[in-house]
């Protein structure tokens, strides 16, 4: 009996030696904590914080370092930055560039808060054979606001994606970079011309402007940077003669536009070849430029809304720039002056905003059971990125211990999402939006990176580690950078008006209440009265174009002559701008379909395509990209063909109403029920649609969940 019990014992440790090492985690971790006092007055949200320098230990292994893989760019894969020491919830980041041979590194990572009153920690884990391909989501870390960030590293590329442009003759090199590569202007033919129609930024009331810029002489009038064809522009411009004829001191650089050469009432002066970091800001009427963060100068003016694409260093093939131009930065929001210091300091010298700490080994996040969970690729039409996907249902297993289940934490936080069996290379970002722990019901919404089209796609389900105490959720990171809104309306008895994206935008409730929903169960009921959410006019929510808007929607009313209730609507008073998506009457043609339009000036609209019934759950998606490619909806995961086109606008003066038409509400209240309300501020593909509303309408339908297996601490005694 001892002698049986003694193998059990050694077999039971030799296993755990064993699934240690095969089970590979990040061989190191470093704590990186930001000096709260280069952070003034205010804590700043989601901050894209500059990691730069030479570290030797991120060197690849073949020079000497501990980096394992590099990808096709020759960027590290197994390098990234979490907000805890186990390595496991990862940050946003964005690698700007990498040196395998010297450990140079520029990365980007976004911090959800900055504190200006202690100092702010985060890690930097790295050294793990297992991860082969990058981690990085570049427009995640510039989610907040931002709508075009340019960082010049060998070409004008547009880390959001929307905004890159065509070079001509620009020099890229480090020694034209404040950070990294920067590129450089000879002030007589060289010249970048953005290839998208729209500018990046046509905000009419806030806004924030940045580069870095260095000046390198030249008394001719010049422009660095421009938001805006020439016609309806504003720009950074420095004075000199010749040009628009401002009579501007040479030498100093203005914010200006076509209609006026001083928008903030002042420039200041640049020193001739140093960098700059200028800024400027637009608050309503009132605009104000920067130097290195500080406030220069303000003055109230008007100025046209810029219809067309930016440029650098030039504008309609004339106005050259001499010198170099870096990290070009366009935001829908007014930066607040803590915010551009903070941005100065990190920038300007990031080896005294932040210091790297000693390494060590991260301790192993090791659960019991995990299950594999596989999406049906027939479900997906093609492979879609950052994509979230649904998990739902009710698992005995899923109950805590005290429940009788296998979870251990009483509020089901050692319940995580992997990418691999292991459960050790860092959590996919997920979201639990409810979870029973005496049931084992759970709804949760993971970011899925690839999720495959037509061969199918695994993630796994982990629980079991009763050393998590803390939640290990990543809303922030679950809804991709394309959402500015997501609400779930959760909560089966206390309506829930949160959004879960990082933006924030917490609706405000009209005497709506609770009800059975589609996906969980929390929802909006609204009736024809009073009842709506009233989500305000935040530009990142209140859209004109590129726009997507959805929602789950059951009519419970009567269909009547003349009366078309509203989904989703913020269309002015006058009707004349912005958007408005309803169910129409059963007077039009076709009858009772879903319908999107919007104006400027005149209307635009499309139909649904298939008629509606009362009592059922309906999928209903409106997108909107430009003028050319008009309105497409989707009902159900089916789409019409595309809308008539035309001009489509938003002032902005109206709040987003859900459940009414905002304007002129009488005759417009829905009756029923809504849920999983979202905007999102690209037009999603119809291959996109189709796999959401498959994988939202039958969880059971699009995935199977694979029975359990044991991890590091789960293994069967030897008889």
């Amino acid at each position: 009996m001892f002698r049986q019990s003694r193998r059990t014992i050694i077999f039971i440790a030799l296993s755990l030696v064993l699934a240690h090492a095969a089970f590979a985690s990040y061989s190191n971790v470093r704590s990186i904590t930001i000096d709260h006092t280069k952070v003034p007055n205010t804590d700043q949200a989601y901050f894209p914080v500059l990691i730069s320098g030479t570290y030797t230990y991120l060197e690849t292994v073949a020079n000497g370092g501990a980096i394992q893989h590099t990808d096709g760019s020759g960027n590290a894969t197994d390098l990234i930055f979490t907000s805890d020491s186990t390595c496991n919830i990862l940050l946003p980041f964005e690698i700007e560039s990498y040196s395998a041979s010297t450990g140079v590194i520029n990365y980007w990572v976004r911090i959800p808060t900055v504190s200006h009153t202690s100092d702010t920690v985060f890690y930097m884990c790295y050294g793990n054979a297992a991860v082969t391909a990058t981690q990085a989501q570049p427009r995640a870390v510039w989610a907040n606001g931002f709508t075009s960030v340019q960082h010049m590293n060998g070409s004008s590329a547009d880390s959001l994606g929307d905004h890159s442009g065509t070079d001509t003759t620009i020099t890229y090199s480090t020694g034209n970079g404040q950070i990294g590569q920067g590129g450089g202007f000879n002030g007589t033919t060289s010249k970048y011309v953005q290839t998208a129609a729209r500018p990046p930024t046509r905000a009419t009331s806030n806004l924030t402007m940045s580069a870095w810029i260095k000046w390198t002489g030249g008394t001719t009038e010049s422009i660095p940077v421009a938001n805006g064809d020439g016609a309806s522009d504003y720009k950074f411009l420095m004075g000199g003669s010749g040009g628009f004829g401002c009579a501007l001191t040479s030498g100093s650089i203005y914010l200006s536009t076509s209609a006026g050469c001083n928008l903030a009432g002042g420039g200041f002066a640049l020193t001739n070849g140093t960098y700059t970091h200028v800024s400027a800001t637009r608050d309503g009427s009132t605009w104000t430029i920067y130097k290195n963060g500080v406030s220069q100068h303000s003055a109230a003016n008007t100025a046209p809304t810029p219809n067309r694409a930016a440029s650098l260093g030039e504008m309609s093939s004339q106005d050259f720039f001499g010198g170099a131009l870096d990290e070009i930065r366009y935001s829908s929001v007014k930066r607040s002056a803590d915010w551009l210091v903070t941005e100065f300091n990190s920038q300007n010298s990031p080896s005294t905003f932040y210091t790297v700490g000693s390494a060590s080994t991260p301790t192993p996040t090791t659960f019991i059971y995990r299950r594999s969970v596989t999406i049906d690729g027939s479900q997906v039409p093609s492979t879609q990125t950052n994509f979230p996907v649904l998990f739902a249902g009710t698992y005995s297993y899923l109950k805590t211990v005290a429940n009788g289940g296998l979870v251990q934490n009483s509020s089901g936080y050692d319940l995580v999402f992997a990418s691999d069996s292991t459960c050790s290379n860092g959590f996919l970002a997920f979201e639990i939006e409810t979870y029973d722990a005496t049931t084992g019901t759970i709804n949760a919404w993971i970011n899925v990176p690839i999720l495959n089209g037509g061969a199918g796609t695994t993630y796994w389900l982990c629980y079991g580690n009763s050393s998590i105490s803390t939640s290990q959720e990543n809303a922030g990171l679950t809804w991709n950078s394309h959402y500015q809104g997501v609400w779930h309306l959760k909560d089966g008895t206390t309506l829930s008006l949160a959004d879960s994206t990082i933006h924030g935008n917490t609706a405000t409730n009209h005497s709506t209440t609770a009800t059975t929903g589609e996906v969980d169960g929390g929802l909006a009921a609204v009736a024809a009265s009073t009842e709506y959410l009233d989500f305000g006019s935040d530009p990142s929510i209140d859209r004109a174009s590129p726009v997507s808007i959805e929602a789950w929607a059951k009519f419970t009313g009567t269909f009547t002559n003349g009366v078309s209730p509203r989904v989703l609507a913020s269309m002015n008073a006058a009707g004349t701008q912005g958007q408005d998506f309803y169910l129409s009457a059963n007077d039009a043609s076709p009858a009772n379909t879903f319908t999107c339009r919007g104006a400027n000036g005149g209307l635009i609209t499309v139909a649904g395509n298939s008629s509606a019934s009362t009592n059922t759950w309906y999928h209903i998606v409106c997108t909107y990209w430009d003028d050319a490619n008009g309105f497409q909806v989707y009902v159900n995961g089916s789409g019409t063909t595309a809308g008539p086109t035309g001009p489509y606008a938003n002032d902005g003066s109206t709040n987003v109403n859900l459940g009414r038409f905002t304007a002129t509400p009488t005759g417009t209240y829905w009756t029923g029920s809504i849920d999983e309300v979202r905007i999102a501020d690209t037009p999603w593909s119809a291959d996109w649609v189709k796999a959401e509303y498959n994988i939202i309408s039958s969880f059971s339908t699009c995935c199977t969940v694979g029975s359990a297996s044991t991890g590091v601490h789960g293994f069967a005694s030897v008889q």
